[in-house]
């Protein structure tokens, strides 16, 4: 038992001494909004367009057997940035406007692991939706990122959104998926020099689906979506919807390709983690 012991902390040492040694690795995470498993290609849909989030699970892991616990946003944001349940910091549905007014939001006592990553060096930050209360207190930037551009609150427009910029609220034009992304890559450019986790959290494919860029709407403009029989079913307006929410996961995965086109220009591919 001794000798099993004192190798187990040689090998922790050992271990240890490596990681240390080794360069940092960039971070870059990205969220997308009620998108659900079956609209990937990579997990069998062959009507979504989704090559470069098909090139994550080719060139990646794959997780066939993830799953949500609270599946609602706030406390899945939660359990995302921290590993806490919901129920551990009392957040356990979504934050209405008016509780994130009233001060719900994630507390200075949850650690998220971009603090942890802010604590060693890494520059961070957090595009698009945040979702964990609205009050100075809880802004992503007291929660370990040094900058924001986004909305604190549940949701924003798909076209035409208004997002906190430069600390205040802005009313942009074009697609919000194409702001918020772009955005992102501004950031990363300006911050290559350094080690860096750049968190992506897009609104899209959330309802209301659109309106999208015709680049997103045109490849399913005739597409006719499987939809299966169901009685008291009205199979036009779920095709219709079909179609709507493949153009949002469509847009995501357009700037996803944007976003890797940028890490191999940079030369920053075989540094980065992307998730």
């Amino acid at each position: 038992m001794k000798f099993s012991a004192l190798f187990f902390a040689a090998a922790c040492l050992q271990l240890l001494v490596s990681v240390q040694a080794q360069p940092k690795y960039n971070l870059v995470s990205i969220v997308t909004d009620d998108q659900a498993q079956w609209s990937v290609g990579a997990y069998g849909n062959r009507e979504a367009i989704t090559p470069n989030l098909d090139r994550l699970a080719r060139e990646g892991a794959k997780f066939n057997q993830a799953f949500v616990t609270t599946p609602v946003c706030s406390p899945s944001r939660v359990a995302f940035l921290t590993g806490l349940y919901g129920t551990q910091i009392g957040v356990t549905d979504w934050i209405t406007p008016d509780e994130g007014a009233g001060g719900m939001g994630l507390p200075k006592t949850a650690t998220t692991w971009p603090q942890v990553l802010q604590k060693n060096g890494y520059k961070t930050a957090l595009f698009g939706k945040y979702h964990l209360g609205s009050l100075p207190e809880n802004h992503p930037t007291k929660r370990g990122f040094d900058y924001f551009m986004g909305h604190v609150q549940g949701g924003f427009a798909p076209m035409n959104p208004k997002l906190e910029v430069g600390g205040k609220m802005v009313e942009l034009k074009g697609p919000a998926s194409d702001i918020v992304m772009d955005d992102a890559l501004r950031w990363i450019e300006a911050n290559q020099d350094k080690p860096f986790a750049t968190l992506i959290h897009f609104r899209e494919p959330h309802m209301p689906y659109g309106p999208m860029p015709d680049e997103d709407t045109k490849p399913f403009a005739n597409l006719d979506p499987t939809v299966p029989p169901q009685r008291g079913l009205d199979i036009a307006q779920v095709k219709r919807l079909h179609r709507e929410y493949y153009a949002a996961v469509h847009a995501v995965d357009r700037n996803l390709g944007k976003l890797l086109a940028l890490l191999d220009r940079l030369n920053l591919s075989g540094k980065t983690i992307v998730m």
